[in-house]
Parts: structure tokens; C-alpha cells; sequence
């Protein structure tokens, strides 16, 4: 069974477009759960649209509220915020 996330959660971000991010968790999150997610200077907002285990963690896909602009998306992309993308 899934909970709603209301508490701070640690995770990798394996991917990021301008429309959504995938990330890596310890712990599986439900279709449809609003989350923020922050790193540096930058607060994305979302909502869960895939959960899927991959051995001990989980793949969760954030579709952005809003579409990253270019100039944004470029400087996440400069700074190197995931790891490998076929790491996941």
C-alpha cells in the first residue's frame, strides 16, 4: 500500500525534460501525489504520474506543473543534476 508523501524525502534525480523528472526513491509514492521538489536555487512542483520498483528502490515520474524554460532546463542540464540517465 502507498501513502500520501507529507515529510521531506532523499532522492536521485535520474532525468530531467522540460515537461518532468525521474526520480529514485527508497520508498514508492502514489499516482497522482502532488510533490515540490528542491535542489539549489531551484523548487519544481509536480505530480506523480508512474510508481515502479526497481530492486530495492523506486522509479517515480513527475510531470512538471509548469514547462521548464529553456534557459533553466539548460543550466540543470550544465550542472550535472542526475546521474546516468541509463541508470534507471
Amino acid at each position: 500500500m502507498v501513502t500520501p508523501v507529507i515529510e521531506p524525502l532523499a532522492a536521485l534525480v535520474v532525468n530531467v525534460s522540460r515537461t518532468g523528472v525521474r526520480l529514485l526513491l527508497e520508498r514508492p509514492v502514489a499516482h497522482g501525489t502532488a510533490l515540490k521538489l528542491e535542489w539549489e536555487d531551484d523548487t519544481l512542483f509536480g505530480s506523480v504520474v508512474y510508481c515502479e520498483g526497481i530492486e530495492a528502490r523506486y522509479a517515480i515520474g513527475l510531470k512538471l506543473e509548469q514547462p521548464l524554460p529553456d534557459t533553466q532546463l539548460a543550466r540543470l542540464i550544465a550542472t550535472g543534476i542526475w546521474s546516468d540517465p541509463g541508470a534507471a
